[in-house]
């Protein structure tokens, strides 16, 4: 079966963090001709904003006030979108799947900026104030269903201990998350996010969009193949020159993007492309050994536990993951 696009549909790249997800976004940021890149607006809104779900900061009324989020809601979010969608170019979303829910255990509901309207879902008139208890989501699936959604996975083996690192001294003292916390690995909430678009069909082989998951061991070792294949999947023309961002119009567009959360792109912001790297390959054992050297024995401890408790999920959707291959050679249906 040939892929079905909707290449007006936003692409909406749902990730975890620490997956080398701002390294992939910057392929589409160089190509200011054709895409407008939108860097994680629904983030702002779960950290920042009144309808703030995050645990992470402290004094979040005051840093809002700072921040200038006083008014920043998932509505506020949406509109960003919305308007530019209207500027005839591709749009391309980066965010956190953990950031459309709220946190583990709470009930989902609608956010209370997305309940002013009623809708007609199977001709019948609901409010978007009444659960849905399948969307594990703070967004009505009528907005969910305008996006082309594609995700980004990285072993917890590697992200794992990255995180760890953000929410210690010294990178703590630049990214406000002192102290590491489980909650923010976020392979939980993207792996739901994954099944409840499957079992709505809205990605799938019996969907218009076909299930885009994207490895980013695949996107370290065989860049140019692995982006070709994204492209393939989510209907974005591919352009090899899109691996390469050097120039200073190249820069000052990633930082004026990131600036927001700057000091966990430090790395992105540096690059200058994706280059090629050979498969990192360790056993638990040397990874376990690494991880005490660097941060002492009771934290490789926390960092192993956490990598077990998440690599169930990581593995899940590792199985639906495309594979690299020659542009417009199609994946079988899933």
């Amino acid at each position: 079966m040939g892929v079905k696009h909707a290449p007006s549909k936003p692409v909406f790249l749902v990730t975890h963090p620490r997956a080398i997800s701002t390294a992939f976004e910057r392929v589409f940021l160089t190509r200011e001709h054709d895409i407008v890149c939108i860097h994680e607006p629904f983030s702002d809104a779960y950290h920042w904003g009144p309808e703030y779900l995050s645990e992470r900061y402290q004094d979040v009324e005051k840093l809002r006030a700072e921040n200038g989020y006083e008014d920043y809601t998932y509505h506020t979010a949406l509109k960003i979108i919305s308007d530019a969608n209207t500027h005839g170019k591709r749009v391309f979303i980066k965010d956190m799947a953990k950031c459309l829910m709220p946190l583990h255990g709470q009930t989902p509901r609608i956010a209370p900026s997305l309940r002013s309207q009623n809708i007609t879902r199977n001709g019948t008139k609901v409010s978007w104030e009444e659960f849905d208890i399948p969307n594990p989501t703070v967004i009505p699936p009528e907005v969910l269903s305008t996006f082309h959604f594609a995700f980004l996975i990285r072993n917890p083996r590697r992200s794992i201990p990255s995180l760890y690192r953000c929410s210690i001294p010294p990178m703590s003292l630049t990214t406000g998350w002192h102290g590491f916390k489980a909650s923010d690995a976020g392979y939980k909430e993207l792996r739901r996010l994954f099944d409840y678009l499957k079992s709505i069909k809205q990605i799938g082989s019996d969907s218009s969009n076909e299930i885009c998951i994207v490895d980013a061991d695949d996107l370290l070792e065989y860049p140019q193949k692995t982006i070709e294949s994204f492209c393939s999947s989510v209907g974005i023309p591919f352009d090899a020159d899109s691996l390469v961002w050097d120039t200073e119009k190249d820069h000052k567009r990633a930082q004026d993007l990131f600036r927001n959360w700057a000091p966990f792109h430090d790395t992105a912001l540096k690059s200058t492309s994706i280059m090629t790297q050979p498969p990192k390959v360790t056993t638990p054992s040397d990874d376990l050994a690494a991880w005490a050297k660097e941060f002492g024995k009771e934290a490789s401890i926390l960092i192993q536990t956490n990598v077990e408790d998440n690599m169930d999920d990581f593995l899940y959707l590792k199985q639906f993951a495309i594979s690299p291959r020659k542009a417009g050679e199609k994946k079988a249906s899933v």
